[in-house]
């Protein structure tokens, strides 16, 4: 490797490799410690195919696979194929920060905000690999305010109804005591202590798209669920707790919501539910999130602001029918 300076003032850095010569111009002087690390970059660009943005993924994945949960690992691998075909196909090397911008810009046309960011936050983390040295200057679309949706007491009273008779019934039981859909399809009989859930492990599919029990993603959704002594019992009777995987308690959700003519929602609202109840029985925010295994207070922070707002709407139409009946 040798580093020569050029008329323009620039310096440029020649390495030969298998018989070929690879270069890189850069316009301040490089030390030979930071001229190999430029040069071995263009060199692993042009030698091989890691040089697209997708080849890029791929590589991302591969080195945090010992860390990387196996549904992380199995969603990172299906982002690319979110992403424009163009930029996938793109250069890492040749690619700008508008580059970076254009692809977002393409993606807020068919995607929610969310999803958007949450894109953006992996090409972000591909290219501080990729291409460390790059500066993002991304302009993302805005999030929407939503409100949490909270099935209504009559909707789960008839949905658990056509759930009787079905191994679907203490599924949707537990996940109004704020489990999650992998938590139950991941409990055996021996986590039912008494009338206490001891929810350990979750259930989830790993990048060959396999069923894979694990520990759950974070130490938070470790915890102690009590939950009444007959759904206990009812469990102990059956012998299990659900024999199948997450979708399938969805697609019985579906059809029944649309076999009765109900709003479609998925298993995961009712966690929802657990918050609201809890909240309307003046149970404090942190007992909730511990018992709901949430990470932070964001989630059961809205549910409690949403109850709020409904709490005051009815006061609002009682204190005008109380006007109302004075008048009269």
């Amino acid at each position: 490797m040798y580093i020569e300076k050029l008329k323009s003032g620039s310096y440029r850095i020649t390495q030969k490799y298998e018989g070929k010569r690879y270069r890189a111009t850069v316009d301040f002087k490089p030390t030979p410690k930071e001229a190999l690390e430029i040069i071995t970059r263009v060199l692993q660009e042009e030698t091989t195919e890691k040089g697209t943005f997708k080849a890029a993924c791929e590589h991302y994945i591969e080195i945090k696979n010992g860390v990387l949960s196996p549904r992380t690992i199995r969603e990172y691998s299906m982002y690319p194929n979110r992403l424009p075909e163009w930029f996938c196909k793109m250069s890492v090397a040749k690619m700008k920060s508008t580059d970076v911008q254009k692809c977002i810009s393409e993606l807020s046309t068919t995607m929610s905000p969310k999803t958007v960011r949450t894109l953006h936050g992996f090409i972000s983390a591909v290219l501080g690999v990729a291409k460390p040295n790059m500066v993002l200057k991304t302009t993302l679309p805005k999030m929407q305010k939503k409100e949490p949706y909270i099935p209504k007491k009559e909707v789960l009273a008839a949905i658990l109804k056509e759930a009787e008779g079905t191994q679907y019934h203490i599924p949707i039981q537990l996940a109004c005591y704020g489990l999650r859909r992998g938590e139950i399809c991941a409990l055996d009989i021996s986590d039912i202590d008494g009338n206490i859930v001891h929810v350990r492990k979750d259930i989830v599919q790993d990048s060959k798209g396999n069923w894979v029990k694990k520990p759950p993603k974070t130490p938070s959704s470790v915890r102690d669920v009590p939950i009444d002594s007959a759904l206990a019992e009812e469990i102990r009777n059956q012998g299990y707790v659900f024999d199948g995987f997450p979708g399938t308690i969805s697609n019985f959700l579906s059809r029944t919501q649309t076999k009765l003519g109900l709003e479609h929602f998925s298993i995961h609202k009712l966690r929802h539910l657990f918050a609201s109840i809890l909240l309307d029985k003046g149970y404090d925010l942190k007992t909730i999130q511990d018992l709901g295994g949430w990470q932070g207070s964001e989630t059961v922070s809205k549910v409690y602001l949403h109850s709020l707002k409904l709490r005051e709407e009815e006061t609002r139409k009682q204190i005008a029918s109380d006007i109302s009946d004075f008048l009269k």
